[in-house]
């Protein structure tokens, strides 16, 4: 295998799986898990902009750029 067209060194080895081989499941997900995922995702970005807006205050604050 060539990536970035420099040749692979040393003696190949045999991959650990990272996953268990399992049957696949074909269970599609309910409304309900995908609200609570939509909710959790929305909450959890809301939450990560009001950390970066209060770290932002603190900064400006410290610099003397508060009115």
């Amino acid at each position: 295998m060539v990536i970035l067209c420099v040749p692979r060194q040393g003696t190949p080895r045999r991959a650990l799986p990272l996953m268990q081989k399992s049957p696949p499941r074909n269970r599609v997900p309910t409304w309900a898990t995908r609200l609570a995922w939509l909710i959790a995702l929305w909450t959890a970005s809301v939450a990560t902009l009001a950390v970066v807006a209060g770290v932002l205050r603190v900064v400006m604050h410290a610099a003397g750029l508060s009115t």
